[in-house]
């Protein structure tokens, strides 16, 4: 053990003859030769992986600040365009597409709360199939190809209504020549696009910057805190560049120049995240938390009229490895919102075919699982009153 250096992981097994022996992985030792033990712990997702899904041994030259930075750029400029495009859109209809004002802002409204909608789609996609990195790249992407087609809205004569005798009385009274279906067509998918390349990059790259940081080691948990601060600068600065150089952009110079502006950021931004991709590390896709929450409402639903048992041992809980949710340590189980204990009863039936086979997670839920559901119901109180913060912002 002499020989490992202090940035290579070491993982531990008890051995079955004498618990006063430990089975250590040496450096040079391939994934190929481990043990299942220690094969289980790769599977289970505390193990960063690297692009190709193979465990990373040493951690050293990998992850911390030096990817983080990577990350860092591509949220300021992911929130420079939000923003930019929120404060901006409706002026835009208003003096370009000569929509009336109250019309314009229900439409962004709209807007704004499509991107969040599909937050929520793109993290189950993250979560179960591509995983954060590639859902990144694969959305950010989207999200330039939006911003080009709305930059191009702002420049060819024929996706604008014309401004001919449009003054400013003309404009408030409502008798502008106003957008047609096809030109509003277009404007709605170039909006909609930007929608969800932003909503896919959103819910990942926070997570993706936390998966920088490995939690077993003592420095770099401690560094998790001060990243999400420099995170939220970085997001905040997005909303500064958006509020002063989006604004000057399209108020002294030209709307195409301020859409050009955002769709160049984001282009580089992107490269710049590209570019860091030797650092990253990843985490092999676990499956959607979004299901196993409905699994467990599911269950404690269906047995209802179960008893929970005052002992918690009898519970269902896996023992044969850290937990049955890949990615996810065992979770204890925590005496309140008692009904959902009900989705980890065990039924006579359900104890006789569990000792042979896994259990349907509809009907049987581990207690990790629903201390996940448990662990969303006490948040649900601070996240109602972000929403009548949020409504109040915009």
């Amino acid at each position: 053990m002499d020989n490992l250096t202090s940035g290579q992981v070491q993982y531990e097994e008890r051995t079955h003859d004498d618990d006063d022996d430990e089975l250590r992985l040496p450096v040079d030792h391939e994934p190929a030769a481990l043990t299942i033990d220690i094969i289980d712990k790769f599977n289970i997702g505390f193990t960063p992986v690297d692009l190709r899904g193979r465990p990373l041994l040493d951690l050293s030259n990998t992850g911390g600040w030096r990817a983080a930075l990577f990350i860092f750029g591509n949220e300021t400029a992911n929130n420079t365009v939000a923003t930019g495009v929120f404060t901006s859109m409706v002026f835009y209809m208003y003096y370009e597409m000569h929509i009336s004002l109250p019309k314009a802002n229900v439409i962004v409204n709209n807007w704004m709360g499509a991107t969040g909608l599909l937050a929520l789609f793109s993290g189950f996609i993250a979560d179960a199939y591509l995983g954060r990195f590639y859902t990144i790249c694969v959305f950010s992407v989207i999200d330039v190809l939006g911003l080009l087609l709305l930059m191009i809205t702002s420049i060819v004569v024929g996706l604008k209504p014309s401004s001919s005798g449009c003054g400013v009385v003309a404009l408030y009274l409502g008798k502008c020549t106003q957008a047609s279906t096809t030109q509003m067509s277009v404007l709605y998918l170039s909006l909609y696009t930007i929608a969800l390349g932003l909503g896919g990059i959103r819910p990942c790259l926070s997570t993706f910057g936390a998966d920088q940081f490995d939690m077993e080691n003592p420095k770099e948990k401690l560094q998790l805190a001060r990243f999400f601060n420099w995170y939220y600068l970085a997001y905040t600065l997005g909303g500064v560049f958006s509020s002063t150089l989006v604004v000057f952009l399209y108020t002294s110079v030209s709307w195409a120049w301020a859409f050009g502006c955002l769709t160049i950021a984001m282009a580089l931004a992107n490269l710049l995240f590209l570019l860091g991709t030797p650092l990253y590390r990843h985490h092999l896709p676990s499956g959607s938390p979004l299901t196993r929450l409905l699994q467990v409402l599911v269950a404690s639903s269906r047995k209802r009229k179960v008893q929970v048992p005052d002992d918690e041992s009898l519970l269902y809980e896996v023992h044969d490895k850290e937990s049955a949710i890949v990615g996810s340590r065992r979770l204890h189980h925590v005496h309140d919102l008692r009904f959902f204990d009900k989705a980890a009863v065990q039924i006579e039936e359900e104890q006789k075919s569990t000792s042979v086979q896994a259990p349907n997670p509809w009907k049987l839920c581990t207690v990790t699982q629903v201390e996940e559901l448990k662990a969303i119901m006490r948040l649900m109180p601070i996240w109602a009153c972000t929403i009548i913060v949020t409504t109040l912002a915009f």
